[in-house]
Formats: structure tokens, sequence, C-alpha cells
């Protein structure tokens, strides 16, 4: 259908290089396409981008843009496509304008590329940074569409045809733009941007690896590996065959839950208790407190599994019974391992460092930064400052949010686009389509009357420049006898006159404009200006007036006073002389044509 809010078919590229077009209704295929390289290489082309046009029951065109850089097109009837045009590099995306019908690129190699409906080449400009999208711009009111192209860092550069147009920024790379109508505004730019916290995300065979900010945050997942490196502190977490291992800072905690086994090291402290077969060691700075538990020996024995050990003001516990031991050793520090349920706790100074390692689950929080990693049933969740990253792994899929925001830019009503560069050797008008009339009667008549007459008319066209050029020649070798000409051919003295004459009579007014036109940058000096008449008609009041140094590029004024003196009601010429110093003939003249007097006025 023709209305904009009409049903619309459903248009879906396949991997096998087909073109379905589905019912909108029973989601049944109308029609079904190939796509198949051109030549002898009658391979199918995988599609990357599809775009389509116009409607199913009248004519429609679909133009897909493939993996190796070719852009086909299919209409109406075909059953396959045609390639249009190869390009050196592969589509990020793709745009079919609705007003021209022309096709709009952006490849990998930071182009913007624009061909026509039958795959002519029109343009092609050269980007600074890579495209990540682009969008159509209806502007109807202005009767022109615009390209949106978002680039690699958050500019987004609007075009019109090749010529750019207007440049915005966003916080962010856009990742997705749409422009319409969006609640009452009827030009709105919706933006979708991403944050620049996110480095690669690996996921396969169990593999994660997270990059975020200038922090490094690496998960593992997979035979029971899980590392966690957050900022300028390290957080190791090893959870497989019963091993833990936690950096913090410039403290140093090694847990190692095996065979019975934990050595922990604090700052200029260093703790160490082995669990195993009833043996536990514990040595805290300078002082060495030795326990063993087994046999029914003991240093200090509180029940059956119990020792409590003092050390001058610090306080340290140990149990050892159901695989606990508990250690606090001066202001606030303590180390609690639980070996029976999976479960280590550590808290060192104002850092807390929690790690379970039962059931795939490990948590780490180090400082103001919160990392946590789960590993077990494929989850892994890290969050790192103020930003989040959620990964996700499980049967190879992977899931990202970080950081990014949502745009909305409203055209203002009275914008208006002016391109603000061309391409190099174009000229803007050239760009301007013009607009030819549709054939009359009267331009069918003379065009057989041309066709009819064409040699008699052209032999007539040529008299008639023969004509001019003699007339023009005659002209100017007159002015250049006669000393007439108001431009002066010396190289020496380029020099410029103009007069004009004010009044009715009998007393006129003569003003002059003298320039000098060198290229150089030469003044011009020592000049005069003559005026030249029949003194029984005319009196000039100043028929001298000497001229000052001529600066090149200034226009000088002068003016005289002429006085008709007649009784006869005739009018003569007034010449105008500029000479030089020790000149045989004038540089330039003018004549100038003196209007008749009113006779009245001098009765």
């Amino acid at each position: 259908m023709s209305e904009d809010h009409a049903v619309s078919c459903l248009v879906v590229g396949t991997e096998s290089g087909e073109i379905f077009m589905l019912d909108p209704e029973a989601f049944t295929i109308l029609e079904t396409m190939s796509l198949c390289g051109s030549g002898n290489d009658s391979s199918p082309l995988v599609p990357a981008q599809v775009a389509a046009t116009g409607l199913y029951d009248v004519e429609y065109r679909v133009v897909t843009a493939c993996r190796d850089g070719s852009v086909c097109l299919v209409r109406r009837g075909w059953k396959e496509a045609k390639v249009l045009a190869q390009l050196s590099a592969q589509v990020v995306d793709m745009i079919v304008q609705s007003d021209n019908a022309s096709i709009v690129l952006a490849t990998m190699d930071h182009s913007l590329h624009c061909y026509s409906k039958k795959g002519k080449k029109q343009w092609e400009v050269k980007l600074a940074a890579p495209v990540s999208t682009l969008t159509p711009l209806a502007l109807p009111h202005v009767g022109t569409t615009l390209v949106c192209v978002a680039l690699l860092g958050g500019a987004v550069h609007f075009y019109s045809g090749r010529q750019l147009c207007d440049v915005i920024t966003a916080s962010d790379t856009v990742s997705a733009m749409l422009f319409g109508r969006f609640g009452q505004e009827e030009h709105s730019l919706i933006l979708v941007t991403v944050g620049e916290s996110l480095g690669l995300v690996i996921v396969g065979e169990g593999l994660s690896l997270v990059i975020v900010d200038e922090g490094l945050g690496l998960v593992i997942v997979g035979e029971g590996l899980g590392l966690v490196i957050v900022g300028e502190g390290l957080g190791l977490v090893i959870v497989g065959e019963g091993l833990g291992l936690v950096t913090v800072d410039e403290d140093l905690v090694l847990v190692t839950v095996g065979e019975g086994l934990v050595l922990v090291t604090v700052s200029e402290r260093l703790v160490l208790v082995i669990v195993g077969e009833g043996l536990g060691l514990v040595i805290v700075g300078e002082d060495l407190v030795l326990v063993t538990v087994g046999e029914g020996l003991g240093l200090v024995t509180v029940g059956e599994d119990l020792v409590l050990v003092t050390v001058g003001e610090g306080l340290g516990l140990v149990i050892v019974g159901e695989d606990l031991v508990l250690v606090i050793v001066g202001e606030g520090l303590g180390l609690v391992i639980v070996v029976g349920e999976g479960l280590v706790l550590v808290t060192a100074g104002e850092d807390l460092v929690l790690v379970t390692v039962g059931e795939g689950l490990g948590l780490v929080i180090v400082g103001e930064d919160l990392v946590m990693v789960t590993v077990g049933e494929g989850l892994v969740l890290v969050t790192a400052g103020e930003d989040l990253v959620l990964v996700i792994v499980g049967e190879g899929l992977g899931l990202v949010i970080v950081g990014g925001a949502l745009l909305v830019k409203i055209l203002k009503r009275t914008a208006h686009f002016v391109p603000q560069s061309s391409g190099p050797g174009l000229v803007p008008v050239q760009h301007i389509k013009m607009i030819i009339p549709k054939k009359s009667k009267l331009f069918v008549e003379q065009t057989m009357r041309e066709r009819e007459d064409s040699s008699r008319m052209h032999q007539t066209f040529h008299q008639d420049l023969l004509r001019l050029r003699l007339s023009t020649a005659r002209s100017c070798v007159k002015a250049l006898q006669s000393c007439s000409n108001p431009i002066s051919d010396s190289s020496d003295e380029p020099l410029k006159i103009s007069a004009q004459v004010l009044g009715l009579g009998p007393t006129f007014q003569i003003h002059l404009t003298l320039q000098n036109m060198s290229d150089n940058n030469r003044p011009s000096k020592d000049l005069a200006i003559v005026f030249h008449c029949d003194d029984k008609l005319y009196h000039i009041e100043k028929p001298y007036i000497q001229v000052p140094l001529l600066v090149p590029g200034l226009l000088y004024n002068f003016k005289t006073q002429v006085e008709y003196v007649s009784d006869v009601d005739v009018s003569d010429q007034v010449r105008i002389l500029v000479v030089g110093q020790n000149s045989t003939q004038p540089l330039l003249a003018a004549a100038i044509n003196m209007p008749a007097c009113d006779i009245l006025d001098i009765i």
C-alpha cells in the first residue's frame, strides 16, 4: 500500500545467499531471490546490508551490500540479482535515498560512496575516521535529503551530496541513529552511544576477556580458572583443584586451599598457618608461635580442637576444627579461612577482599571498586567503578553493557544547511540540478526549423560574429591613435580614469576618479590632469590639476567646475588627459559629451 502507516513486508537475507520476502500477517514466503556472483564465479553472495524501496504489488527494488564488497540489485519479477558495483572494501552501512533512489555506502577504508540506481558511481568522499552508522535525513520542507554519518569518536557529519553541511559531536561513539517524528516534533534525531571503556570480549570455549577503562579486568572461565585484575591493585583468584590466590595493592595475601595448606602474608608481618594432619604454624612479627595439634599435643588447647594464642598487643586466634582457621592481627586485620564448604573470607585494613570458592562462586571487593566474578552455570559479572561490564558466557553467548547514552536532537525550524566545502576542483554551482522545462509546441517547432535551416543559420551567425569583431578592432585602433582610451595600455603606468558630469547648466561640475592598477605595488608619481575644450563655449575653473602620489588599489577623486559661456545653444566635448613628466603623449584620455545648456537660465 502507498500509505505511510501501511503494513510492510519483511525482507530477510540469509547466509546461503538468498533474499526472502515474507508476508506481514501469515509470515509465509512471498518471493525468493538468489544472490550470485558475476562472471565465471557463480557462488552465492552473503548479504551484509539490505535496503528495500517501493511497493510489493506495483514495483519494488531490493539493494543488498554483500560481505565481499559487491552491491546487488533485485527488482520485481527477478529471480537472480544483478551486481551493480564492486567495492574495494567491505561495507559498514548502506542507505537508499528516497528522493532520487541513489545508494550511499560507507566502507571500512574510511570512505563514503554514492551510486545511482543503475550502478553508476557519482562521487566519493574520504573521511577522517571510521564510520559506525548511517541514516537519511528527509527534509521535505526544504526539498532535500541529507545523509547523517556517525564517525568513531563521537563526530556526526551531515552531507548534502558530497558537500559537508554541518557537524555535531556526541559524548561517545554513536552506534545507532534514527531520524523522524519524536513526540510532537516532526524532525528529531535519536542517537545511541556506547562507552569507550570496553576493550575486548572473546567468548568461546569458556573464555571471556574484558578490558575496563584504564584498569584491566581479565576473566577466564574454563577448567575452573578465574583471573581478575582491577586498577593498580592485583586481585587474582584461581579456582580449580582447590587453589585460591588473592593479591591486594601493596599487601600480599596468598591463600592456598588444597591438601590442607594455608599460607598468608600481610605487609611486614608473616602469618603462616598450615592445617594438615593436625599441624599449625603461626609467625607474627618478630615473635614466633608454634602450635601443633595432633595426637592430643598442643601449646594452648581449649576443648578438643581450639587453639588460642595472644601475642603482644595483637590477638591471634586460631580455631582448627571442621577445617576452620581465624586469625586477627594488629588493628582490624582479619583473615578467615573456611576450608569445609569451600568458603574463603579475607579482610585486610580498609579493603575488603571476599573470595568464596564453592558451587563455582567467586566475589572480590577491592577499595571503592567492586569486582564480582561468578563462575558457575557460565555466568560472569564484573563491576568496576561507575562502569558496568556484564559478560554472560554460556553456549558462546556474550552480553556487554558499558556506559553509553541516549541522545535526542531536535532540528530547529529555522535551520538552514549551507555547504561548508566542496570537492577538489568542483564549483558548488555545478552541483545544482538544472530545472529543464517541458517540451512545448513552440519548442518543437523551433527545433524543427533549426534542423531544416541549420546551414544558413550557421553562416548568418558567423557573418554577424565577424562584423562584431571588425567593429571592435576599429574602435580599439581609433582609441589608441587618439589617446582616448580610459585605461592605459602602458606597463609602466597602468592607470584607469572615469568621469561624470553633474548639473543642468550653465554651470557644470566634473567629477574624476583616478586609480593605479599596478600589480607590483609600485606607486605612480609626477602626474597631472589637463582639461581641453573649446574656450568659446566653455570656461574651466581648473584646467590643470596636479596629481599626488598614487598608491595601487586606492581611488583618488578630483573635481572642477565648467561654465557654459556661449549664447548659442550647442554642446561639445571636453577632453581629459592624464600626462606624465617629460612625456611626449598622454598616458590616457577620456572624452566627455557635455549636456545641452538651458538658454533660459543664461538669459
